[in-house]
């Protein structure tokens, strides 16, 4: 017998097919953004703790009391976290139990997790980071192997996620910044058997066409990095070392926001043998004699003169950068010349620690520098507007430069080794990297 079905009851009949054919593959779908989601998120734990953990890696690096591969530093390839952490101190360790704290390690307790760590001092090719030279690098790779649920029907049972920071540690500078800040003049002149030795660099803010001007071939300077908004002049390229960076953009003064002290009553100098710091109205002159400064602020309206055979001296054990003075003139020059002896160390905590001579950008008075082997200077010299004068056997030792300009004569040399907290762009520090 002959049954009419309507064509509704048959479309419905064919909706029910399609519908149990497409099961399958919505349930993949579905399955597909559940577990990628999941593995998504756990990618984010991954790189969290690997960060976290090679940050905390280069703090305990950069705090170790030796900073050498046999002795405060582990040097090592990449390897498992150890079972016992004993030791936060220790580099690979302090990376060790920040991946824990951030729910990853190694062991039978969590075996789909594997957390190594690699560091070393090598070059920066090594670090994993192209053109990166820090002088420790700690690497950490978190892993983690994820069971699948819905993908798992499909045949995938497993995915796994990684990720890989990198931190570096640079060292406080070798060697002291020198920065001259006048934009058009020639800020750096050599003439003589003089030298500029520079563990950090040198930066020149001129666009003149001789912005460094070095006179005879017996001139030098080195340092880790010379760059020059303008350009230079010289008698052979050999001396300028490394090769200047031209035309490069002006350096910032590293100083520039830092606030004026503020004056006090007024101290007349006359013959003192010994001085306390305060505010000085009239200038400090001394050619004969011993001059004896206790640690403290010095603000100086008349300016400081220092010749003849004169020696300026600090209270205490002057040379081993302990107490400290700060000299900021406000009027009149610095001026330390002739036989003089100055042995003078900065402040090495408080608001100013590091400064040792300090110039207001109100005095543009040119301020001179001499004594030979006798001068030992243990802080930054910063002379915004003011030329700064090097002359004879000049060594100044332990010194930031930062001047409007700077003039070298006769046989004057710059060692500026830097290790006060103020050291410009090379300070050092513990930086993620990667």
């Amino acid at each position: 017998m002959f049954r009419y079905r309507s064509p509704r009851r048959r479309q419905r009949g064919q909706v029910m097919i399609l519908a149990a054919l497409s099961f399958p593959v919505t349930l993949a779908l579905v399955g597909f953004v559940v577990d990628v989601g999941w593995a998504h998120f756990r990618k984010q734990a991954a790189q969290t703790a690997a960060q976290s953990a090679a940050f905390a890696g280069a703090i305990a690096a950069q705090n170790a009391t030796n900073q050498t591969c046999a002795n405060g530093w582990t040097c090592q390839g990449a390897t498992a976290c150890p079972s016992s952490l004993t030791t936060p101190g220790d580099p690979v360790q302090a990376a060790c139990l920040y991946a824990i704290q951030n729910g990853f390690t190694n062991g039978s307790t969590r075996p789909a997790q594997t957390v190594t760590v690699a560091a070393n001092t090598t070059s920066a090719s090594s670090s994993g980071v192209s053109g990166v030279s820090p002088s420790y690098w700690i690497a950490v790779t978190v892993t983690e192997r994820l069971p699948l649920t819905f993908l798992s029907v499909l045949g995938q049972q497993f995915a796994t996620v990684s990720y890989k920071a990198i931190s570096g540690v640079w060292l406080p500078s070798a060697g002291g910044c020198i920065y001259t800040l006048n934009t058009s003049a020639i800020d750096i002149s050599m003439n003589g058997n003089n030298q500029i030795n520079s563990g950090c660099g040198v930066y020149d803010n001129s666009n003149n066409g001789s912005a460094i001007d070095i006179v005879g071939n017996n001139a030098q300077i080195t340092a880790t990095a010379v760059n020059v908004v303008g350009q230079v002049s010289t008698h052979s390229p050999s001396q300028i070392s490394p090769s200047p960076n031209l035309g490069v953009t002006a350096a910032t003064d590293p100083f520039a926001n830092m606030p004026a002290p503020t004056a006090g009553n007024c101290i007349n100098y006359t013959t003192q043998t010994s001085l306390s710091g305060g505010t000085y109205c009239n200038q400090i002159s001394k050619n004969n004699g011993t001059l004896t400064l206790d640690p403290g602020m010095y603000i100086l309206q008349g300016g400081i003169d220092i010749g003849g055979n004169a020696n300026l001296t600090m209270s205490g054990n002057p040379g081993d950068g302990s107490g400290g003075v700060t000299l900021y003139v406000t009027g009149g020059y610095i001026k330390f010349h002739g036989n003089d002896t100055v042995t003078l160390n900065a402040p090495t905590s408080g608001a100013y620690r590091g400064i040792l001579l300090w110039q207001d950008k109100s005095d543009t008075q040119a301020a001179t520098l001499d004594g030979g082997s006798a001068l030992k200077l243990n802080g930054s010299v910063y002379l915004p507007k003011a030329d700064l004068s090097y002359n004879g056997g000049t060594s100044s030792t332990n010194t930031t430069i930062v001047v409007d300009t700077l003039h070298l004569v006769g046989n004057a040399v710059i060692h500026a080794a830097a290790s006060t907290p103020y050291t410009g762009t090379a300070s050092g520090g513990a930086f993620l990297i990667q």
